[in-house]
């Protein structure tokens, strides 16, 4: 067959018997191939899902640590504010008392 095939004389038959040949010894490796390729897109939406995960996981605790510290300086900006009231009616309160006896 390669002596006709190098003299371009091949038939139909020899060209049908090659892609017989060929059909055969390649449907076994294609399908092995597209069993490989669905595995290892499993694999990678498996990872993908983990990452989102991961991530959302990563997000959700920033957030919670962010709203704690939202919090602990609320509370700390209102314990200044009441002392710095405090501390400006003192003031007020003294300044009058002096005004009171300088104006005696």
């Amino acid at each position: 067959m390669s002596y006709r095939y190098y003299r371009n004389e091949l038939t139909y038959k020899d060209i049908e018997y090659v892609k017989k040949n060929f059909d055969i010894k390649s449907e076994p490796l294609e399908r092995g191939l597209k069993a490989d390729i669905k595995e290892l897109d499993n694999k990678i939406d498996t990872k993908f899902n983990e990452l989102d995960n991961k991530i959302n996981n990563v997000e959700n605790n920033l957030n919670v640590k962010i709203d704690t510290n939202t919090m602990e300086l609320k509370s700390t900006l209102r314990l200044h504010n009441w002392m710095f009231g405090i501390l400006i009616i003192f003031n007020i309160g003294i300044f009058l008392a002096l005004i009171s006896m300088l104006s005696r």
